[in-house]
């Protein structure tokens, strides 16, 4: 029982004990042993019943004086030896803090005089959030770095005699419990191609537009067609991906390529950079950066009352996301997700391809199959979202009539299976007529010249788009 006031000096700090028990403080003093204490009084009885305020660990000894502190087993106590007397108090305390995360984003290549941002936006704190931002330069010719307190402070890139020069940046976060965190970033500059002989040439400017956000699994397009060269013509352009997470694009050497963003449980930041070449050599560069959001149900399909993402969809039925599917899954996964609702609430996972259920059927797949079968699988798979109208506008033979001057019995197997979805799927939008309707192979030529199978995953997905939008929106479900 401790009787009387009294600080004891134990290594690397002092501990107060009060009489009748407690403390008061414990304070670094210099020790190398790691205690650190500050604390309010706290009694005994405090300790035993009430909220914990510190824990103090470690070990230490003065001239005679032995210390030791922290939890063995299930015994969180430490004990003051002074050689006279032992005197013990159990210390507390609540969970630690976790330190926060620094990211000062991906290094970049940018040419001279360009308005550069630098981006802390990926820095992250475990328990907590965020509390300030720093940047500073460490190396490199000086610039002024504008706004250095924020989360995206800027500066020009400076002008230079060498090709390149590295500049260097450091980033220090603090979390709010006053916990730190840095980080570094390399910008590279680089010197704008030199003037031709006549001392005409003047370089490309490089241009990504604004950044985008958009929903998990939505097709993208990055845009660089702005991109402009003064004296010239843009002859060539290279994308590349600088952050996040990794994506297919469908042509790095595109203007405007596209990708599928990839699904996410949190909003996630996807960076790209293009560099253009002009016609004399002379390059620039831009950066632009797509905020993926995850979707919920609510929002994934709001003219349904139940609706399910391409995710799930991809999911529940290939246990894979949809950014990572291939091109034939892909295209499948797009057409049940545009067709929802699914026939009396079916589970994603249990609606069928048209492959499914000719294997199931016929044991063959969907390409396989004579002209009789290949009807009865298309009207199986039509049925999954509902059956077809019992007084449809046009019938079979109107829409074979109209697009090809032949009766349904007499069209080639391939056209009957594509005739009767035309028929399922009535009634058409608004304006169409059976002989506007155009199959996804006539929408592929007349768009893009090459055979339906030879066009690219994202290609594929935007024809799926086009094709479902010749049909009214009220494909309903039974």
């Amino acid at each position: 029982m401790i009787d009387s006031s009294k600080a004891v000096a134990i290594g690397i700090a002092t501990v107060v004990l009060l009489a009748g028990g407690g403390y008061v403080a414990a304070t670094d003093i210099g020790g190398t042993n790691g205690l650190q204490i500050a604390s309010p009084a706290q009694s005994q009885e405090d300790v035993a019943g009430g909220e914990p305020a510190a824990t103090a660990e470690g070990s230490g000894s003065t001239d005679g004086a032995d210390y030791s502190s922290g939890s063995e087993g299930d015994d969180p106590t430490e004990t003051v030896d002074d050689s006279d007397e032992t005197e013990s108090g159990t210390v507390t305390a609540g969970p630690t803090n976790a330190a926060p995360s620094a990211d000062a984003g991906g290094d970049r290549t940018v040419p001279e005089g360009r308005v550069t941002e630098l981006d802390a936006s990926g820095s992250t704190d475990p328990d907590g959030e965020i509390h300030s931002y720093a940047w500073r330069q460490a190396d490199g010719p000086n610039v002024t770095i504008d706004d250095r307190e924020t989360r995206t402070p800027s500066f020009t890139a400076p002008s230079i005699d060498a090709e390149r020069t590295n500049l260097t940046f450091v980033l220090t976060v603090r979390d709010d419990d006053g916990a730190t965190a840095t980080d570094t970033v390399s910008v590279t500059v680089s010197r704008r191609a030199e003037d031709s002989d006549d001392g005409d040439h003047r370089p490309p400017s490089a241009e990504t537009g604004s950044d985008q956000t958009v929903s998990e699994d939505a097709n993208v397009t990055l845009d660089a067609t702005a991109s402009s060269d003064p004296d010239g013509s843009i002859e060539s352009y290279a994308w590349t991906q600088t952050s996040g997470p990794n994506v297919t694009l469908s042509d790095t050497a595109s203007a405007s390529p596209t990708f599928t963003a990839p699904s996410v449980d949190v909003v996630t930041d996807l960076s790209f950079e293009v560099a253009v070449t002009d016609h004399e050599g002379g390059t620039d560069t831009d950066g632009v950066v797509v905020t993926v959001e995850p979707v919920t149900r609510e929002d994934a399909f709001p003219d349904h009352d139940e609706a399910h993402t391409r995710g799930a969809i991809a999911r529940a039925k290939y246990d894979a996301n949809f950014s990572d599917l291939g091109t034939d899954r892909a295209r499948q996964v797009e057409e049940l997700y545009l067709r929802q609702p699914f026939a009396n609430e079916t589970p994603p996972g249990d609606v069928r391809t048209r492959d499914e259920l000719a294997n199931e059927r016929y044991g063959n797949d969907f390409d396989g199959l004579n002209r009789n079968r290949t009807v009865d699988v298309q009207r199986a798979f039509d049925e999954q979202f509902g059956a077809a109208e019992t007084e449809s506008e046009y019938t079979r033979d109107d829409i074979s009539l109209a697009k090809y001057g032949y009766r349904f019995s007499d069209l080639s197997t391939e056209t009957a299976g594509e005739m009767e979805e035309l028929y399922n799927r009535q009634p058409f939008a608004d304006g169409i007529t059976p002989g506007d309707v155009r199959t996804r192979i006539e929408i592929a030529d007349d768009q893009y010249g090459e055979p339906l199978d030879e066009l690219s995953r994202e290609t594929r997905l935007e024809i799926e788009n086009e094709y479902h939008e010749q049909f009214a929106s009220n494909d309903s479900a039974s």
